[in-house]
This record gives C-alpha cells, structure tokens and sequence, in this order.
C-alpha cells in the first residue's frame, strides 16, 4: 500500500453527486480502448498504466485543492486505488475512490458517455 494510504471511497450516490460538481475532476482509471467505449460523464482518461502517470495528473489537475473522484471497472478492479495512492502522493487533498466503478454506475440505471452508450441504454430496456 506504498504509503498507508487508507482511501476515501464513496457509493454511488456520492459518485453522481460529485460528478455534477462544475468545479471537480473525474478520472477514468482504464485504459482508452475502454474509455472510447464508455465512461462516466465529463471524465478524462488517464490511465493507471501511463508512463507519463505523474505528468498526465499534473497537466490534467493542476490545483491540488480540486475535488477528485477516481474510478474503474468494479470493486476488484486495482486500477482507481493505484491512480488515488498517486494523487494522494503527489499532494492532492480532496481525491475520493468510487470502489464500484462502470459496474455500480450501470446497475443504478445512469447514463455514460462513449460509444457504447447507446448499447447499454438497450440493453436496459429489454
């Protein structure tokens, strides 16, 4: 756990509220193949394995006050813990983790972004 970071983590319904905020950032953890596909509106991607992680974070958050909320595919997946640990590392002060990701976002009915929008939107109506 690098640092003993012990993670701020939110359900759903904090995660919807958080992602309206005008003035917070949503990261997509994945990698652009499953960003293109989906991700929760308003996120950037960047990905848990960029080699530019640092880089990419500083560009795309430059004030360390900023609300963050950071997610993934589900609660298993590894990729929004190793983003937050950074962000955390790196000095931001307000990062949350939404542990449930694409997962819990789709369960609750929410709409997405990307291209596989609309594929899941019928799914759900069936």
């Amino acid at each position: 756990m690098g640092l003993g970071v012990s993670m701020q983590t939110v359900d759903v319904n904090e995660a919807r509220k958080i992602v309206h905020e005008k003035e917070s950032v949503v990261i997509d953890a994945l990698g652009p193949e499953s960003f293109r596909r989906q991700h929760l509106p308003g996120a950037l991607n960047i990905p848990s394995d960029d080699a530019d992680l640092d880089g990419k974070i500083r560009d795309k958050v430059p004030s360390k006050d900023t609300r963050v909320l950071v997610y993934c595919s589900d609660p298993e997946c590894q990729a929004s813990p190793k983003v937050y640990r950074r962000l955390k590392e790196l000095g931001y002060s307000d990062v949350h983790e939404f542990s449930g990701g694409l997962k819990a976002w789709a369960e609750a009915g929410l709409d997405f972004e990307g291209e596989g929008k609309k594929r899941i939107e019928a799914d759900v109506e069936r």
